[in-house]
């Protein structure tokens, strides 16, 4: 179901604006707060669903082009470990996809920003096609819309990851709008210290972030201890340094309050050998800043990008040894130069211990929802059938 292009939903506004547009169609002003609590509240996402509001208003809000959300969910899926993946069809019939993450009573919500991704780091499926289009404020307010509407009876979402699809620092107008509508009390009212933004590293956002009244916590994707071996993994991120990205991590800790980590995925091999810890102590030592380790999740070979940057092949393993080839867009590397691996337990284990060895705050991130192609750096343009 492709939605029409002229149709704007109710999540494209903020309180002030729906209230003007009621208001000029001639519609009580107050209905607006209702149905931001149908929306934001119970993650109902259908006029016909809200009891309280009348089939006359949603008769005029219709007539005018508006409905309550501009995207349909169209497949969802949820694993074994009840990690739960959903595929969003956009008004211009683009996909991008979101995960709620379940962990007893703590249900965390992973949203994304932009349909693919530019970045082009070479473990993460979502550049693997290269970049279609930002996603608008509402197109990601929707996404947690959709989330609570598919809650069982007692859970709740109790935080937001803004760490799925696309680069967050690439659409930020769009996702301060996001992050309002969630924060705000006649939004999903959820608190900002329970809202951390991912970035890989656009100083001058991070810093616009921090000069905003919608700072949030703060996810640094750094993965690598050196500006090589960065360059290597990220070829088409910003030109900053590690050491910088680590002294805008502290400026932003010190600006907002606000929590900062740093994002570590651990390449089998290749990124995570007790020397690579011990440079990235290094990094973070006194910081203040801890370490999220994140084993690679394997992902199935895209389909060949046609347009973009020239790519050339990442070989990739998955956990069982079997190889596939994957489309990492490595500049100036040999084909193969990347080995695409996950880590041994002893591997991760080590290189843990050589961080806390040496003072540094860390953790090692389980894996969710890695047989529905819904863990870190697996989610692209398609969700596969239900396993």
């Amino acid at each position: 179901m492709v939605l029409s292009m002229k149709k704007r939903s109710a999540t494209d506004f903020d309180l002030v604006e729906l209230e003007a547009l009621l208001l000029s169609t001639g519609i009580e002003k107050y209905r607006g707060r209702q149905i931001f609590e149908w929306l934001y509240g119970k993650g109902v996402a259908a006029f016909e669903g809200m009891t309280n509001i009348p089939a006359r208003v949603a008769r005029r809000l219709r007539e005018a082009g508006i409905e309550p959300v501009g995207s349909v969910v169209e497949r969802r899926v949820c694993a074994k470990d009840a990690a739960e993946k959903s595929a969003a069809r956009l008004a211009d019939g683009s996909v991008t996809e979101f995960v709620l993450i379940r962990h007893g009573r703590r249900n965390t919500l992973c949203l994304s920003t932009q349909v693919g991704c530019a970045v082009g780091c070479v473990f993460c499926a979502s550049g693997s096609r290269g970049f279609v289009r930002n996603l608008t404020a509402g197109e990601i307010a929707d996404q947690y819309a959709h989330a609570l509407g598919s809650l069982q009876a007692g859970e709740r979402i109790s935080n937001i990851v803004v760490m799925g699809m696309g680069e967050p620092m690439l659409n930020l107008d769009a996702v301060l709008g996001a992050v309002e509508r969630l924060h705000a009390s006649w939004g999903a009212n959820i608190g900002l210290n329970r809202i951390t933004i991912s970035t890989v590293g656009y100083v001058d956002a991070m810093r616009r972030l921090a000069g905003s009244r919608l700072a949030t916590n703060l996810a640094i994707s750094l993965h690598a201890p050196t500006d090589d071996m960065r360059r290597l993994l990220i070829p088409h991120g910003p030109a900053v340094s590690v050491g910088e990205l680590v002294n805008a991590g502290v400026e932003y800790s010190r600006t907002t309050g606000k929590d900062v980590s740093v994002e570590y995925v651990a390449i089998g091999g290749v990124n995570c050998q007790p020397a690579h810890a011990r440079s990235l102590a290094k990094l973070l030592r006194r910081t203040g800043i801890k370490a999220n380790i994140i084993p690679f999740n394997p992902w199935r070979p895209a389909e060949p990008q046609r347009d973009g940057p020239s790519s050339v092949k990442a070989r990739a393993v998955s956990e069982t040894g079997q190889e596939g080839v994957e489309k990492g867009r490595v500049s100036g590397a040999e084909p193969d130069a990347v080995v695409l691996k996950r880590p041994s337990v002893a591997e991760v284990t080590a290189f843990h211990r050589e961080l806390e060895r040496r003072g540094i705050p860390a953790t090692i991130r389980a894996s969710r929802g890695g047989d529905v192609a819904a863990a870190c750096g697996q989610l692209a343009l398609r969700t596969p059938p239900r396993a």
